[in-house]
């Protein structure tokens, strides 16, 4: 199930301190925002790298190749074919020089000063193997993006998310996560399982494999990440389906749960989700409508 072998050590003395992996497929609405977003904050920085691993069908490629003629250290990896997410890390990892990894998605931006935050935790902390970021909604004033928003904060004040972190070296992956390039690999790397193309949740399946060598984390809540929410009712619910779908894909290939299980977890799932958005839009449309004929 292993990607990434102990034995694909890059053979370069890391004068890179963070290699900055973008995996891309079909981004041409949000990269270039992201590019020149992530370029703002490392061009003068010969310690950070910058790396696209692109499948691309649509116009993103032509965006990402016209970004390096201005920033011409910009590592594209680029194939014809669509390589799955799991495997376009992977290969971003195995072309990074860095010691450290951090990906990030095409539609993130990262807060201002998240680079020279990001360094300096990492300097003045070298016995630091993992370090998880805060991720928050970029579009929070948005009719979907301030739903999104409210779900996370509601999660991080019930659970205790953020004393988790804080208090408890809790390992939380997901976008913009920094992790040892050596602990990635001797990890494996995000499994790449045939038949399957992970929608959502190969973040977790890395977690678990990392956990079980190195268990202690840390946090910087110093460390933004922000992410877009879509604005149209079809590109939302698209999104939160390939999250739900995603998590049933894992629990499926990787935990090797009954399937049965699934689709009745699953299908519990979906309908008490829907019941939640309408009982939760419903009123709010209610509440708009009345204010415009009053």
């Amino acid at each position: 199930m292993k990607d990434i072998e102990p034995a694909m050590f890059i053979k370069y003395m890391n004068k890179i301190l963070v290699s900055i992996i973008i995996p891309s497929f079909n981004e041409e609405d949000d990269i270039k925002r992201t590019l020149e977003n992530i370029y703002s904050q490392i061009k003068n920085k010969k310690n950070f790298e910058l790396i696209i691993v692109d499948d691309s069908t649509d116009n993103t490629t032509e965006i990402i190749y016209e970004f390096k003629k201005k920033f011409s250290k910009l590592i594209v990896d680029k194939k014809e074919y669509r390589r799955g997410l799991a495997k376009a890390c992977n290969d971003g990892v195995r072309l990074s020089n860095g010691d450290y990894i951090c990906i990030i998605n095409a539609d993130n931006i990262v807060e201002e000063n998240f680079i020279e935050n990001l360094e300096g935790i990492l300097k003045n902390n070298k016995e630091i193997k993992v370090l998880s970021t805060l991720n928050t909604v970029a579009n929070n004033k948005s009719f979907f993006g301030s739903y999104v928003d409210l779900q996370n904060k509601y999660r991080l004040r019930s659970d205790d998310h953020i004393f988790r972190l804080i208090n408890s070296n809790f390992i939380s992956f997901t976008e913009g996560f920094v992790v040892k390039k050596n602990l990635y690999i001797e990890s494996g790397g995000i499994p790449v399982i045939k038949g399957n193309d992970f929608k959502a949740g190969e973040d977790f399946i890395l977690a678990d494999m990392i956990r079980e060598i190195q268990p202690d984390g840390n946090f910087s809540a110093n460390l933004q990440i922000k992410h877009f929410v879509p604005e149209k009712f079809k590109d939302f619910y698209y999104n939160r389906y390939i999250r739900g779908y995603g998590t049933t894909q894992v629990n499926f290939y990787y935990y090797n749960s009954r399937i049965i299980s699934l689709f009745t977890k699953t299908l519990v799932k979906n309908i008490l989700k829907i019941i939640y958005i309408i009982s939760t839009f419903l009123p709010l449309i209610s509440l708009k409508q009345k204010l415009i004929y009053d």
